[in-house]
């Protein structure tokens, strides 16, 4: 805006010109109102540009009202409107599936919002906007808080590598591996961090396939604070044997594992290629940090590929209101058969906002691991029905789905023990009475586990 300003103050002053009088024809340049023959090229650069920085300038004035006027009509017109803060990229891949806006300084109008920027611009975000989305669907992308550690059930923090751990175990395939070759099995995982924790932690969750499985985790590259974080990891059943030593020092156990998972992200290329030379002729599972690299390997076919944050980073896996929505149906058909509310949309909303953070992601834990019983049924060759199901199956599922309900108690640091007073669970101690084997579970706490799992195969 002062370019023209400059160019023509100066130009008018080299032609003799007052610096007052020169400043002010210059002005009127800005609109339209200068007649005169141009004295020299500063003075013809600055009646062309002038009127340009004014139309610039108006733009840029009432574009944040025609942000927030498109914003409005679109909250009024859809019933799913979103607006995304922080990531462009995102914003764009949005536009072609929804009634999406793009965020700036201000909170415009929409159903639901996105903040997807850097982490603490996000918090800082929904801090200074909070009592506005009070009672609005909000996901943040953060990593340094997990979801069931949050009270406001309409808050979401997404993490990328949570996602992409449980999309890879959606996708693994492990039950052909489990029906070929268990029910013992050994899993590596090489390099640990963010990624290797939830893949571990999903891990355990999803590959349950038979009360007599013994399937052992090899971890390399913990800096030993998983384990210290989860201290009742030994009651989970399948083992989890962290190595002090390098990978290298252990090869043996890679050379007996069914799978090699590279979790590590630094020197990735590298690693994955000293792998692959000294475990010849073995498939390797990589999460990708730049999939097309992995091309310039000999023996590339030996590898799969998992392009984890672009899996993560798709509309349907941010919002994944698939398993949402099976999991407020668990939740709602609890509330139904013990406390008789009665099974309404309306109710299903409610029953949910009730829930701590801990009961909320304990049935996203349920519903995401159900993906892994339709691979089962499939495996037998059955239908995805409860009505088709044999008593002996149904009652299989019954004890794998207790297993996994134990896991996810135990990865949270609950422990087996009676509350008192005819309860069944403490929160505060983090104690519950039905963490046992199925063979000690009460016939009401086994019909549960029986309904859950006729509710979610009823479910489309």
């Amino acid at each position: 805006m002062a370019l023209p300003l400059a160019l023509g103050s100066l130009g008018l002053m080299l032609a003799g010109e007052a610096f007052l009088d020169a400043v002010f024809d210059t002005v009127t340049m800005y609109v339209l109102n200068w007649g005169g023959k141009p004295a020299n090229r500063l003075v013809e650069l600055a009646r062309w540009t002038a009127p340009l920085s004014t139309a610039a300038g108006i733009v840029l004035f009432i574009r944040p009202f025609a942000r927030y006027l498109a914003a409005g009509i679109r909250y009024l017109t859809s019933r799913d409107s979103v607006a995304v803060y922080g990531d462009h990229a995102l914003y764009l891949a949005l536009k072609k599936r929804c009634r999406v806006t793009e965020g700036a300084e201000s909170l415009l109008p929409a159903h639901r919002y996105l903040f997807f920027g850097g982490e603490e611009e996000n918090l800082d975000s929904y801090l200074r906007f909070r009592e506005k989305l009070k009672n609005r669907e909000v996901t943040l992308r953060c990593s340094s808080l997990r979801t069931q550690d949050v009270r406001d059930s309409r808050l979401h923090l997404f993490s990328a590598e949570e996602t992409a751990a449980r999309l890879f175990w959606r996708q693994a395939d492990m039950i052909t591996l489990f029906n070929r070759k268990g029910p013992a099995l050994d899993v590596a995982l090489v390099g640990f961090g963010a990624l290797g924790e939830e893949v571990l932690t999903w891990g355990l969750q999803s590959n349950i396939f038979s009360p007599d499985q013994r399937i052992t985790w090899h971890v390399f590259g913990s800096d030993g604070s998983f384990a210290a974080l989860h201290p009742c990891l030994s009651q989970i059943g399948d083992p989890v044997v962290f190595y002090g030593t390098p990978w290298q020092e252990n090869l043996p156990v890679l050379e007996k594992a069914d799978r090699v998972l590279v979790c590590g992200q630094e020197d990735q290329l590298a690693l994955t290629q000293r792998l692959m030379s000294v475990l010849p002729g073995k498939t390797i599972d990589v999460f990708a940090v730049r999939k097309e690299r992995f091309s310039l390997c000999e023996d590339a076919e030996r590898l799969r590929l998992f392009d984890w944050k672009e899996e993560a980073l798709t509309p349907e896996n941010i919002f994944d209101a698939a398993t949402l929505k099976r999991a407020k149906a668990i939740n709602l058909r609890y509330a139904h058969l013990y406390r008789r509310v009665p099974e309404t949309p309306e109710n299903m909303e409610s029953e949910w906002a009730r829930l701590d953070a801990f009961g909320r992601y304990s049935n996203i834990s349920c519903a995401d691991y159900h993906e892994i019983r339709l691979q089962m049924l499939r495996a037998w060759g059955a239908e995805e029905n409860a009505a088709s199901l044999s008593a002996e199956r149904l009652e299989l599922l019954g004890k794998l789905e207790h297993i996994r309900w134990c896991r996810y108690h135990f990865l949270n640091n609950w422990t087996c023990g009676d509350p008192g007073q005819g309860n069944r669970k403490d929160p505060a101690r983090k104690i519950h009475r039905d963490l046992v084997p199925w063979a000690e579970l009460d016939r009401a706490e086994k019909e549960k586990d029986r309904e859950n799992i006729r509710l979610l195969l009823g479910l489309r």
